[in-house]
């Protein structure tokens, strides 16, 4: 049991995505305040893996929290195009887009 629990182990890093690596590093980044770090590792993970929605999705969120919203709001749509279900994509896009209110009625 306990030789098969270190072989998956050992296997881990193998079976993720390319841009697994870049994606761990641009949260660590991300973590240590290293904005500039994050984005390029963000970037790095998404040309590394594009068809991985959830690398948009938290790149956008480093723009979100950096007051870039209208970058913020390309890489949720580019995520939501991947996958439009994606929960987390949905939910940022709605954080992006502009509150409107109904006019007053008129009196």
């Amino acid at each position: 049991m306990r030789t098969a629990l270190l072989l998956a182990l050992l296997a881990w890093p193998a079976l993720a995505g390319p841009g697994e690596i870049f994606y761990r590093r641009a949260e660590a980044a991300w973590k240590q305040g290293d904005f500039r770090g994050a984005n390029d590792l963000f970037r790095a993970a998404v040309a590394a893996e594009p068809e991985n929605p959830q690398y948009r999705v938290r790149w956008g969120r480093l723009y979100l929290e950096r007051f870039q919203p209208a970058d913020a709001k390309q890489l949720f749509e580019e995520a939501l195009e991947l996958d439009p279900k994606n929960a987390g994509a949905v939910l940022c896009r709605a954080l992006v887009e502009p509150e409107s209110f109904p006019p007053p009625p008129v009196a």
